[in-house]
């Protein structure tokens, strides 16, 4: 089928550029934009270019741009920009990686580096595995990796915002390619300079925190936040540096206040994800203190913590609703980052309900969770379709990698937990059906386990 001919966007605000739709173009603030809870980041001046615009020229700390070394770096480079950024933005707030990490490629030799790295293994995944591309991304990889230690090897410090975008890069590189004890490590690496970073802990002698830099604190912290948060979940035992610190640079929604409407679903994710990091940190110590070693004074915690966190849940929902019944013209991502909120929360509400000691003794105690799990595989089905059809009427092929946690874990919470054959194998189907890889979750390999549990039980 030949696609229509379109001209390329080239009015209205950075944002509707980025993500090639149409914009009506009002000013301060495109409504296109607004309506839909994302951030208008503006528009560019008549004699700006996306070489010469006005946010490259605001950062203090960057060399003047430096030109690509080769025409496969620079083939590379502009699969990234084009088809690597648009699928790793995900469906939420995209400004990370379509705006802050191109910009800074431009500039920092270790991102660009990272970046024409993973452009070239995403190709080649994409197209099927050959040696040309395997082999150019990991020299690739080597060169970022010596751009990044250079300033330390030279007794310099190197800027925290260049060492945690490369970090990011590295992680989706190492999770793209299945190496997922270095993915792990990469994000350590990341934890580990955002908490030396915190005002609490004593000045570091390795990084530096430039006054107008590539990506705010609070833009970059949620990102590790997650991250830190899907390797506590699987590594047991692990030290779960994040989750355990209060940090200083909040971003947009992440702390305990809940407002009456939120302003956008990143701020609605960031919120809800505040409410999970505060419930697994009060469980936590209620598990592990010695004070709290008699069964009963620890169940009664456990109560508490629960019953807070549901306070919380019920205020976030109210937040959630009133956001989306005061807002029209969802698109295609923001209706698919809707569901996958929902099935989040429905997931947090069970888990909250259901002592999970208890329910592996009795497992019986989550049939009462029937109509909650019946609700997350409706949201996942719509997900599904959302996805298939967004792909049919673009004309792109499916992507199987993101970043964050998306329906993935829900599916395989139902598919573990609910005893009705019909629900569960539903759940299994639409794990083997979207074939992602969402953070360190393989749906294929989470369909696999729960198969496997079912045919023991049943």
């Amino acid at each position: 089928r030949v696609r229509a001919y379109k001209p390329k966007v080239k009015t209205g605000c950075i944002t509707c550029r980025i993500r090639r739709v149409k914009c009506d173009e009002e000013k301060p603030n495109c409504r296109r934009c607004t309506s839909t809870g994302r951030k208008c980041d503006g528009y560019l001046t008549p004699a700006s270019s996306l070489n010469n615009s006005s946010p490259l020229q605001k950062i203090s700390h960057s060399p003047d741009p430096q030109p690509l070394e080769s025409k496969l770096e620079g083939r590379y480079f502009d699969f990234f920009c084009k088809r690597t950024v648009v699928i790793f933005s995900g469906i939420f707030d995209p400004t990370v990686w379509t705006r802050l990490i191109v910009q800074a490629t431009h500039h920092e030799p270790a991102i660009r580096h990272a970046a024409i790295a993973l452009g070239a293994l995403h190709e080649s995944s994409e197209v099927g595995s050959r040696a040309e591309p395997s082999i150019f991304a990991m020299e690739q990889y080597g060169k970022a990796i010596r751009y990044l230690v250079k300033p330390i090897r030279e007794k310099q410090k190197q800027a925290a915002d260049v060492a945690l975008m490369t970090c990011v890069l590295f992680v989706c590189f190492e999770m793209m390619r299945g190496s997922y004890g270095t993915a792990i490590s990469h994000i350590d690496s990341g934890v580990k300079i955002i908490s030396e970073l915190q005002p609490s802990n004593k000045p570091t002698e390795t990084w530096s925190v430039s006054t107008i830099p590539y990506a705010e604190p609070s833009v970059l912290h949620p990102i590790f936040i997650r991250l830190d948060r899907q390797v506590s979940e699987i590594a047991s035992g692990r030290k779960r540096v994040l989750l355990d610190q209060i940090l200083e640079d909040k971003a947009a929604g992440y702390h305990e206040d809940i407002p009456l409407v939120f302003s956008s679903l990143e701020q609605a994710r960031n919120s809800l994800e505040h409410i999970r990091t505060f419930e697994m940190r009060f469980v936590r110590s209620a598990t592990s203190q010695p004070s709290f070693s008699d069964p009963v004074k620890r169940s009664l915690m456990l109560d508490i913590s629960r019953s807070l966190s549901f306070i919380h849940l019920q205020k976030w929902s109210t937040a959630f609703n009133s956001f989306i019944q005061n807002t029209t013209d969802f698109d295609v991502a923001s209706q698919e980052a809707i569901h996958v909120l929902k099935m989040h929360r429905l997931v947090m509400g069970i888990a909250m309900v259901v002592d999970g000691e208890r329910s592996y003794a009795d497992p019986t105690i989550w049939d009462q969770n029937k109509p909650q799990f019946e609700s997350i595989i409706s949201h996942a089905t719509s997900v599904y379709e959302l996805y298939i059809r967004s792909c049919e009427k673009e004309g792109r092929k499916r992507t199987i990698f993101y970043l964050d946690s998306g329906i993935n874990y829900p599916l395989f919470f139902v598919a573990a937990a609910c005893r009705d054959g019909a629900i569960r194998w539903k759940a299994i189907e639409l794990l083997k059906a979207m074939n992602r890889q969402e953070g360190l979750s393989n749906s294929l390999l989470s369909a696999k386990i729960v198969e496997h549990m079912a045919s023991i039980e049943e």
